[in-house]
């Protein structure tokens, strides 16, 4: 998102990106890279690390603040949102974004994420404006961590239309042609950790098989539980059709190749995949997860309303309930979750009129979602006075 920010709104405004550090910049950007130059290869979940940087971050901003005159600060995770309260300048409109909810953080593991609700607390408070990615994030702040409701605005993640599809039409066969010819194709795209829950996928794909339905599955990204994908394939019995190539700087050449597309993730802030596969195209399947599978695949109903057993067939896509997030292996008994899974990838890979209407309907939710809207709900904002 700050790399398409950065792009969309250079026209207007001189740009600064302040980052821990410069080593890799793996995404275009408009604008000046200002880095923190902290060290890369520090654990950095570690508290102490944590502690160091967010005095570092808040000493550099408060002395950007006052030599360069801002019009405004923009912080995209909780630890830099902190620094950039910390450091405030009431010349500076201070503006904290938000990605995920937060109970959903609390549950990652991490320790530094136990201290986000009083974290929470004080960036509501003491913050300009706090800009959520989803409706049911800011409804939450609002509710549950005392965000003033004049405080609170929602910007969904927006789409680089002509750019992903620019990129994926690059790898688009001859019209007539199958784009994997052996088999139908799944595709997903994530980092390999606990929150995206990529082991439920895999255990879909093997009831699939089992019932007679040979399909691939592709997984782009890479992550700690990598080892523990792959060794579940094996035991699976599925390894020769589970591809796992990691980071691909174009993962849109895959998507749009592939029969469907699945966000099997425990939560979320606004999937930017489940938006991406849209671009491309692809039909769409996504657990209902906090927070934003519902606001982008089901816009009119009420993102409250979570299914639990049942498959859900959306406007844009198809949602079903979140699995448990159990990591055990068992051959002899899948969870509910995941039987409902297998059975609406089943729908999408042999229903040819169910794939196309979700083919059109993920297009059709892709223009509604074009970066250029987005821009100008951003610049809106900066503009408030």
């Amino acid at each position: 998102m700050i790399s398409n920010l950065s792009r969309g709104l250079s026209e207007k405004y001189d740009i600064d990106i302040v980052l821990n550090d410069d080593y890799h910049i793996d995404y275009p950007f408009k604008g000046r890279i200002i880095s923190l130059e902290l060290p890369h290869k520090l654990e950095r979940m570690g508290m102490i690390y944590q502690v160091l940087a967010l005095i570092k971050r808040t000493y550099i901003l408060r002395r950007l603040k006052r030599h360069k005159k801002y019009s405004a600060v923009v912080s995209f995770s909780e630890m830099t949102s902190i620094a950039n309260v910390l450091s405030g300048n009431r010349d500076v409109k201070t503006i904290v974004s938000v990605r995920n909810a937060i109970d959903m953080q609390k549950k990652s593991g991490q320790k530094q994420k136990l201290i986000l609700p009083v974290a929470m607390l004080f960036l509501c408070r003491n913050a300009d404006l706090t800009v959520s990615c989803s409706k049911e994030i800011a409804d939450d702040l609002v509710e549950h961590y005392g965000l003033p409701s004049r405080k609170s605005r929602v910007i969904y993640n927006g789409l680089e239309l002509s750019t992903i599809r620019e990129k994926a039409n690059k790898s688009l066969p001859p019209a007539g042609e199958s784009a994997f010819p052996e088999r139908k194709t799944i595709i997903t795209v994530g980092r390999m950790t606990l929150q995206k829950g990529q082991w439920h996928l895999l255990n879909a794909v093997k009831i699939l098989h089992d019932k007679g339905i040979p399909a691939q599955l592709i997984i782009l990204g890479d992550g700690k539980l990598r080892p523990i994908l792959e060794e579940r394939a094996r035991k699976l019995g599925i390894s020769d059709y589970v591809n796992m190539p990691g980071f691909m700087e174009n993962p849109y050449q895959n998507m749009a190749l592939a029969d469907v597309f699945v966000m099997p993730s425990l939560y979320e802030g606004f999937s930017n995949a489940i938006l991406e596969a849209l671009a491309c195209g692809v039909p769409v399947i996504s657990t209902d997860h906090k927070t934003g599978a519902r606001e982008i695949l089901a816009p009119d109903s009420d993102y409250r309303q979570k299914i639990t057993d049942r498959i859900d067939l959306c406007e844009y896509g198809i949602l079903v309930p979140v699995c448990n997030g159990d990591l055990k292996l068992t051959f002899d008994l899948f969870s509910k979750e995941e039987d409902l899974l297998a059975d609406a990838l089943r729908m999408i890979l042999t229903d040819t009129k169910l794939a196309e209407r979700y083919r059109q309907a993920s297009l059709e939710r892709a223009e509604q979602l074009n970066m250029e809207a987005v821009c100008q709900q951003w610049i809106s904002l900066l503009e408030e006075r």
